[in-house]
């Protein structure tokens, strides 16, 4: 079957809180804080690819949604950035904010990459708010959330061009 349109809503991910750990060893007096930082979430693009002819692989979704970033560890580990969420679509697709109705992309050229939502930020862990009149911080930053957005594709033909 041949779907030249679809509509669906599509999320970057959130990124990761950071951390408030304190470093604890034997020998070690004074260990400090030592909380990581939050992972990024993870990023949509659209990727245009001459194997596809149709949008039938997003009849009857609705919601597409890139991965949360994951939060930071003690040791100052940084939490683990989610992978992007990649949107195959055929060469001549339009992507249009279904909201205000504004044309965001035409993708005619294959192989072409185009980010549309950016990740959410990773928090900040408790390692960069120490400082010489607070040298024990117990607090951190969440993660930013990410970029949501109503889509709607067609899939321009030659029948509407002529």
């Amino acid at each position: 079957m041949f779907i030249d349109s679809a509509r669906f809503n599509v999320s970057s991910g959130k990124g990761g809180q950071g951390c408030a750990s304190f470093r604890r060893e034997k020998f070690v007096v004074k260990g400090g804080p030592d909380g990581g930082d939050g992972g990024k979430g993870g990023d949509v693009y659209f990727l245009v690819d001459n194997n596809t002819d149709t949008l039938s692989q997003y009849k009857g979704r609705k919601v597409f949604k890139a991965d949360n970033g994951k939060q930071g560890m003690g040791g100052n580990m940084t939490g683990k950035s989610a992978s992007p969420l990649v949107l195959v679509v055929p060469p001549g697709t339009q992507v249009i904010d279904d909201d205000s109705g504004e044309v965001l992309f035409d993708l005619v050229e294959e192989g072409q990459k185009i980010r549309l939502l950016e990740g959410g930020k990773g928090g900040l862990g408790n390692v960069h708010f120490k400082n010489s009149r607070n040298q024990r911080p117990t607090y951190f930053q969440p993660g930013l959330p990410g970029q949501t957005l109503n889509v709607r594709l067609e899939l321009k033909l030659i029948a509407d061009v002529g």
